[in-house]
């Protein structure tokens, strides 16, 4: 079967015509059932159901796509977040640059590696803003910076290398969204001195579980990494030379992914297709704002996240039209309680961006139908 026919596989069986969920993993194992099972039984018949041979071939195939020198897997996206901050040398002596919105994760684990966040606005792409980022540098202890690629765009990776080497500053990439995202060339979990991205059930290449995987260049920090997701034992027998985590990726969850990442061409050249209808539908829309987008950027379309100052009224919309849609994210991370003791944050962007944002149903399994009917729902939406 084609890329283009099949997706318009006729769901039926499975899912009641008139809902349009925001994702549905359910189609994705219909479509690659054999291949999952087989993966899945490959891997448990091997005996080693922990790490092994299953997890190191999906370690190097990352390492391919996002172009790092190393991979080391774990269970989760939030620990790669964890494991990437703490092998990079980041504890308590630092103070951390954030951007203002993002995934709770992305500062909460600070905080478990016994940093300070600092929170920065963000730019009209929802990326950390460097003239924010240059007013709170005067402040003692700023080392680091953590930077995300927002709903699967390409941040502009030349400008953050070149001010993190101007200031001293050691750049680490939240890359949770980003697989399969570019600028100009370099590529999401390719920036900073180390990555950390996740493989949820929501990503690009999702998990049917959860996954998360530490990438960098830097041999020091991989072999830090790599001690750190398993209570810093090089193997069980030897002794533990740092204060680790039991992070161990299974070797069911990286079989199903390495099936899963030879379908991400595909899936992608989905996913751009229905950003691209989405856009043309509200391209002349008072109402609704569409993502921006950036000169030389390639968008993994991991949320198509639209801003809207009824964003309420939106979402209402197009519930009584069927369609299920989500809010990433409704809370400023400064705004969130367990950063009280942080500094203060002037962040007007990041905040209004919370107010506003209502983020569609995009997923590779989609049919025409369904996005037609989403696309329609926006126009009557703004036409009313």
């Amino acid at each position: 079967m084609s890329p283009v026919t099949r997706w318009n596989v006729d769901w039926k069986s499975f899912m009641p015509q008139s809902k349009i969920k925001f994702l549905a993993l359910d189609r994705d194992f219909a479509e690659f059932r054999e291949r999952y099972l087989s993966a899945w039984e490959e891997a448990v018949s091997s005996g080693q159901v922990v790490g092994g041979p299953f997890v190191e071939k999906f370690e190097r195939q990352i390492a391919v796509v996002t172009g790092r020198q190393h991979a080391i897997a774990v269970s989760s996206g939030t620990d790669a977040l964890r494991i990437a901050l703490a092998a990079a040398g980041i504890d308590y002596r630092y103070s951390v640059i954030v951007p203002a919105i993002s995934y709770i994760a992305t500062a909460a684990c600070l905080l478990h590696v016994g940093a300070t966040p600092v929170f920065a606005d963000v730019d009209e792409h929802g990326h950390i803003d460097l003239d924010a980022v240059r007013t709170v540098l005067p402040r003692t202890g700023l080392r680091a910076m953590v930077v995300v690629g927002l709903y699967g765009n390409g941040l502009d990776a030349n400008a953050l290398r070149e001010f993190c080497n101007q200031q001293d500053i050691l750049l680490v990439e939240d890359g949770a969204q980003s697989l399969g995202s570019s600028h100009c060339g370099a590529r999401g979990g390719g920036l900073g001195v180390v990555s950390a991205l996740s493989f949820a059930p929501t990503k690009t290449v999702p998990c049917f579980g959860n996954a998360g995987l530490v990438t960098t260049d830097d041999p020091t920090i991989a072999a830090r990494a790599r001690l750190l997701r398993a209570h810093g034992k090089s193997n069980n027998r030897a002794p533990s030379e740092m204060l680790g985590l039991n992070s161990a990726l299974a070797a069911t969850h990286a079989a199903q992914l390495s099936a899963s990442l030879e379908q991400h061409e595909v899936r992608q050249r989905r996913r751009d297709s229905i950003a691209a209808r989405y856009l043309a539908a509200i391209d002349d829309s008072d109402a609704i704002d569409a993502p921006p987008q950036r000169s030389g950027c390639v968008h993994n379309w991991h949320k198509f996240v639209v801003a809207c100052d009824a964003r309420n009224d939106l979402a209402t919309h197009l519930s009584q039209s069927g369609i299920e849609t989500q809010i990433h994210y409704s809370i400023a991370l400064p705004d969130e309680p367990i950063f009280r003791s942080s500094p203060p944050c002037n962040a007007p962007h990041a905040r209004r961006l919370a107010r506003r944002c209502l983020s569609l149903p995009l997923h590779p399994h989609l049919t025409d139908a369904e996005v037609d009917r989403v696309t329609q729902a926006l126009c009557s939406f703004h036409a009313g």
